[in-house]
């Protein structure tokens, strides 16, 4: 997978071809935008999508997206910079953001924001 600013390019090797994922506004399982920041892969083969808009999940069986587009307080929209799985707990994914750090439980699909004390 090849993530850009125009989506996620993905080849497909028995097709000998790329397939592209876009946002589509009049779609809500595509992504939620083509700003792609990372792509990542976890230990179970799911690949996560942090973009400029939230957090995505593909489904690669219909190739959708299912989306948490994250919003704060001020009702600024989730950046996602990095995407990391806690090596420990492969249930928590580690989300580097405009907003600071995040915890994704993928279990139960919640968010923790972690607050780093200030000096």
């Amino acid at each position: 997978m090849v993530s850009t600013d125009q989506g996620i390019n993905r080849y497909d090797y028995r097709a000998d071809q790329f397939f592209r994922f876009k946002h589509d506004p009049n779609n809500i399982l595509t992504l939620p935008s083509n700003e792609i920041k990372r792509s990542f892969q976890d230990s179970q083969g799911r690949i996560w999508v942090g973009s400029i808009n939230g957090l995505s999940l593909l489904n690669p069986v219909n190739n959708t997206f299912k989306n948490w587009l994250f919003k704060n307080k001020t009702e600024s929209g989730l950046v996602i910079e990095d995407i990391i799985q806690d090596k420990e707990d492969s249930d928590i994914l580690w989300i580097a953001s405009n907003l600071g750090i995040i915890q994704f439980h993928i279990s139960d699909q919640s968010f923790t924001q972690i607050t780093i004390p200030s000096d």
